[in-house]
């Protein structure tokens, strides 16, 4: 865990990266510091979306995006995570984590979907999928 000290000082150099170059990954990078501080994923989703406005194919902001909704229980994690397995399809730790929320949600005709989409994409055997289980 990191000591809100440490939180501190990411924030510190967060802002002073937006500061200089406004860039997405700035963006971001504060929007994580924020996902990582209690009681500021609000924050965090401002800062992640703003990077996603800076740049639409910030991978790091979208996944990130996804997994504070999935924190704030948010109507849009499905969609989030959707569009985070579109920008890099070979994560194949997001097809788990959205087929892990998705459980987490009862939703588990999505979670059979999910689980199909990684099996076919990863069969049985293959590094990404040894067990052939979710």
């Amino acid at each position: 865990a990191l000591l809100q000290s440490d939180l501190s000082a990411a924030e510190k150099a967060m802002k002073k990266a937006i500061g200089a170059d406004r860039s997405a990954g700035a963006y971001a990078g504060l929007g994580r510091v924020y996902m990582a501080t209690p009681g500021r994923l609000d924050e965090s989703v401002r800062y992640l979306r703003k990077a996603l406005w800076k740049d639409r194919n910030c991978f790091c902001a979208q996944l990130n995006l996804a997994r504070v909704y999935a924190r704030m229980e948010h109507y849009s994690t499905d969609r989030a995570y959707q569009r985070a397995i579109a920008m890099d399809s070979s994560k194949t730790e997001i097809l788990l984590e959205l087929a892990d929320w998705q459980i987490g949600q009862q939703n588990l005709e999505g979670a059979e979907r999910t689980q199909i989409r990684y099996r076919s994409t990863y069969p049985a055997g293959t590094p990404n999928n040894a067990g052939g289980n979710l």
